[in-house]
């Protein structure tokens, strides 16, 4: 770093450096954003504008974890009713799949991508949600067992008629790409 701003100024060009300096730390050395920022080195500017969060309340939330505050931004969440705190798991998916449920119904638009934190967590999330979609007729009832690929895992799976898939990799002969939705 040294020789990177030694080097700009002796061409008269100016370093921007641009980062969270409460970000997670290098596990070696490193924090060099957050040693060249102290006032008495280099110091800084701080945009604090948020502008993906349209909602203040979103906004408020976002400063709190960025400034170290989990606690009041999950109550703000919480207060909102923006996310929702159970007991257990099973307590978690059951809730889920009823809001998806209520949204879907509410809103009549198709319900949010879920993402879960492991295979077996994304298996159980989507028969739950399926066996919803099948009940409300927004599936059919073929549920034909056919085997998926992510990476090198293998993942079996069920598929009835008007089921949505995403493709995760290229297949120019077939006529997709990565990240293409089919519906079946």
């Amino acid at each position: 770093a040294l020789a990177l701003f030694s080097h700009a100024k002796s061409i008269g060009f100016k370093v921007i450096m641009v980062g969270e300096d409460k970000q997670l730390q290098p596990i070696e050395s490193g924090s060099i954003l957050r040693c060249l920022s102290k006032k008495n080195i280099i110091g800084s500017s701080r945009i604090e504008t948020i502008v993906r969060k349209r909602d203040e309340g979103d906004r408020r939330s976002v400063m709190a974890f960025r400034d170290g505050m989990a606690k009041l931004g999950l109550q703000a969440y919480q207060d909102a009713q923006r996310i929702s705190i159970v007991d257990t798991q099973t307590e978690a998916i059951e809730k889920l799949v009823s809001d998806l449920t209520v949204y879907t119904r509410k809103t009549n638009k198709p319900a949010p991508l879920v993402m879960a934190r492991t295979w077996r967590d994304v298996s159980i999330l989507n028969n739950k949600l399926r066996e919803v979609l099948i009940f409300e007729g927004k599936l059919g009832t073929e549920n034909i067992t056919l085997t998926g690929r992510v990476g090198a895992r293998t993942i079996p799976f069920q598929v009835s008629l008007g089921e949505k898939l995403r493709f995760t990799q290229n297949d120019s002969r077939k006529g997709y790409t990565n990240g293409d939705v089919g519906i079946v």
